[in-house]
């Protein structure tokens, strides 16, 4: 072994634990912003569940009086999905403007991946659809079960 290539091993260790210290906060960091982004996203799932869910729970009633002047399964089925929809499609705009208000907010915390990354957005919003749509699903089962009656 020469002097060169001990000197070299040396440097090449310093370096390393060197990253090793600067990579752990920042591994904590990302692990504590992920924990608190995967709340955040539960919350707002939970939120919207209910939201639908309750106002489709509200207007029972009122299914039931359309079933009996004559609508369908379908045309009651419809009219739910149509609302859900509408608040899903809602929610999108409204996330998406918060997230390109957000964006300069953001940008420090995200390691190759721009704020604006289509495939993101659209994952997103197909999120809010499904979240969406899974609460008229469970919501809408009174409503539908009227027609048994």
């Amino acid at each position: 072994m020469t002097k060169a290539s001990t000197a070299q091993d040396v440097f090449v260790y310093i370096r390393r634990i060197k990253s090793q210290e600067i990579e752990g906060p920042r591994r904590f960091n990302t692990a504590v912003v992920t924990s608190f982004a995967l709340a955040a996203v539960l919350l707002a799932g939970l939120g919207i569940y209910s939201i639908v869910a309750f106002s489709v729970a509200s207007r029972v009633q009122e299914m039931a009086i359309r079933i009996a002047l004559g609508s369908q399964r379908g045309d009651i089925l419809r009219l739910v999905l149509i609302f859900g929809a509408k608040l899903a499609a809602v929610g999108a705009v409204i996330g998406r403007a918060g997230a390109a208000g957000a964006a300069g907010l953001v940008r420090s915390f995200l390691f190759q991946v721009s704020p604006f990354d289509p495939a993101v957005l659209i994952l997103a919003a197909i999120g809010v659809f499904c979240l969406a749509l899974g609460g008229l699903d469970d919501a809408g089962a009174p409503g539908i079960g009227t027609q048994k009656f």
